[in-house]
């Protein structure tokens, strides 16, 4: 009797581990929590950065880009083209622009929107610098109520002068 069991000797003689904290293990936590800060900032940006997504229908869409074509109105990007798709009779270009929350004011009925080439004649030469940095939708805001569906134009729109006469959009004169 004064021999342990045979099952306490294997119990005496297994290894014990030894439990030490280490400060690298609390490390692995920053992943989940930098994951989590990188999800709020995307829903941040989406829910109060970005502005309305519009559709604009083009006769013909030739050098517009999804994803590097922006939209400008007097020279500032309010949005960019997001996608480019044929209508159902391929008779017209469907551009989807997603706006700016800056931009989200000319989304309105009257705006007048069209595709800014360049485009040189004889009695002028106009966006040259689209030859560098690409074509651009411009943008002439309306006055009406909030519209998210556009009929595009190829070329820059006509508007009435001060006195009354058809002129291009005034230009600022020095």
């Amino acid at each position: 009797m004064g021999e342990p069991p045979e099952g306490d000797r294997w119990a005496r003689e297994l290894p014990r581990s030894r439990v030490a904290r280490s400060w690298w293990t609390r490390l692995y936590w920053l992943v989940p929590v930098a994951a989590a800060a990188l999800a709020a900032w995307f829903v941040y940006v989406e829910l109060f950065r970005s502005g309305p997504t519009i559709q604009i229908t083009f006769e013909d869409a030739a050098g517009l880009q999804p994803g590097k074509s922006p939209v400008k109105y007097r020279g500032v990007k309010i949005g960019s083209v997001e996608a480019i798709e044929l209508t159902r009779d391929h008779r017209h270009a469907r551009v989807k622009v997603s706006l700016e929350r800056s931009g989200e004011g000319v989304a309105r009925e009257g705006t007048k929107f069209w595709i800014v080439q360049p485009r040189v004649r004889l009695a002028e030469i106009r966006g040259l610098g689209t030859i560098v940095a690409g074509d651009y939708i411009a943008v002439q805001p309306g006055e009406g109520k909030r519209e998210s569906s556009f009929v595009g134009r190829l070329r820059r729109p006509w508007r009435r002068g001060g006195s009354g006469s058809c002129c291009w959009p005034r230009t600022r004169t020095r």
